[in-house]
């Protein structure tokens, strides 16, 4: 009996130390069971109190409402639902302010539906509709004061590239020759460039760039990318997104044929694009370069940002897209600024934006923006 009585001892506390739990105002969460699996409500919170994340799970998988917060408390950051695991149902993002940054349809944990984007202002940036992850027809892009400005469709678009860069074909936006025939004293440049839906006209710019400087000693080299070759968007892995295409510039038919084959192997599916990621590639493929130039569409978020502490030179970025009352995608603001880089317009030179301190303003067109928390942000 008094064995017995031993083995029961040893169980209940074998049991009662198997699960792990928290209360939190008075509540149990984060509730581990005996096979190790989570359960029930779970809750994180940032370091000055205040909630972080919320999520319940079933059976160690997310199942039912999912909530980001941010630091301050003041709203829900981000709101989604789960079943069984996946998404299933629309996903909000929000400003800080409240209003609806993004919301996207997911099922079974595919995008399928409708997926919007807005600026800060409320005004719509862009849509598009996903069936099972593929892009169904196009991306329809607008600017911040709600003009639509562009299209990518799921099928290859047509666009005669030789046309432009010969001139037979006006550009609406000249800013890469602008800032490049500003700037000639960057003599050994490595170049690289987004060339994914939408942003055609600019690469084209490069080439009749570069066609134009085939007799004057400077050496330039470039990293064209595409976002992953037509990847769904599920298998697009940070840092292992694909798409980049080196070129080491040494003629004009080898830039006009690399900027081709990165054209016709992908145009970006989705919206985000991988340009940390292709700029990490052209640092190791290049050699001998003196200035880092990224070729940005301000229309389209970098998906890849907690790459960034991988960029230890300035970056110097070409923003394509940008009018004169849109804002600078803080994506761009934050390279610059960390990496002490400089944002170039149609008509400004935003540079050394990392020696910016608490409080300086700068104006880009005709924004202006300013350090705030050590954040270079616009004012709002």
């Amino acid at each position: 009996m008094k064995n017995f009585l031993i083995f029961l001892f040893l169980l209940n506390a074998s049991f009662a130390f198997s699960q792990t739990y928290d209360i939190v105002d008075d509540d149990t969460v984060n509730y581990t069971d005996k096979k190790g699996l989570k359960q029930g409500a779970w809750v994180e919170k940032w370091d000055n109190g205040n909630i972080k994340h919320e999520v319940n799970y079933k059976n160690d998988l997310k199942d039912g409402v999912e909530m980001l917060y941010f630091k301050s408390g003041k709203c829900v950051q981000e709101e989604s639902y789960y079943k069984a695991g996946k998404l299933d149902g629309t996903v909000t993002v929000k400003y800080e302010d409240r209003t609806i940054k993004s919301q996207t349809d997911y099922k079974n944990g595919l995008k399928d539906g409708s997926e919007i984007l807005y600026y800060s202002n409320g005004n719509k940036q862009s849509e598009a509709t996903y069936a099972k992850d593929k892009l169904v027809g196009t991306i329809r892009m607008y600017d911040k004061s709600g003009q639509f400005t562009k299209e990518g469709t799921a099928n290859k678009q047509v666009f005669d590239i030789d046309a432009y860069a010969a001139g037979k074909t006006d550009f609406s936006d000249t800013v890469v020759l602008a800032v490049f025939r500003r700037h000639p004293e960057w003599k050994n440049k490595l170049i690289v460039a987004d060339v994914t839906a939408g942003m055609e006209p600019y690469a084209a710019q490069l080439m009749k760039w570069d066609n134009e400087h085939l007799l004057i000693t400077e050496k330039r080299q470039y990293v064209f990318f595409n976002d992953g070759d037509n990847k769904e968007p599920k298998d697009k892995i940070i840092g292992q997104t694909g798409g980049l295409y080196y070129s080491d510039g040494s003629s004009n038919a080898k830039v006009k044929k690399t900027i081709k084959q990165a054209m016709a192997a992908g145009e970006g599916g989705d919206i985000p694009e991988n340009d940390v990621e292709a700029i990490v590639s052209g640092l190791t493929l290049g050699q001998g370069y003196e200035q880092i130039i990224l070729i940005a569409d301000n229309n389209a978020p970098v998906r890849d940002m907690n790459m960034l502490k991988r960029l230890k030179k300035p970056i110097i970025i070409v923003l394509c897209g940008l009018k004169d009352t849109d804002e600078v995608l803080q994506d761009y603001l934050s390279i610059a600024q960390r990496t002490k880089g400089s944002i170039y317009t149609i008509h400004d030179d935003a540079k050394d934006l990392g020696k910016l301190v608490e409080g300086n303003e700068i104006t880009i067109e005709q924004l202006k923006y300013k350090v705030t928390g050590g954040t270079l942000q616009v004012e709002k």
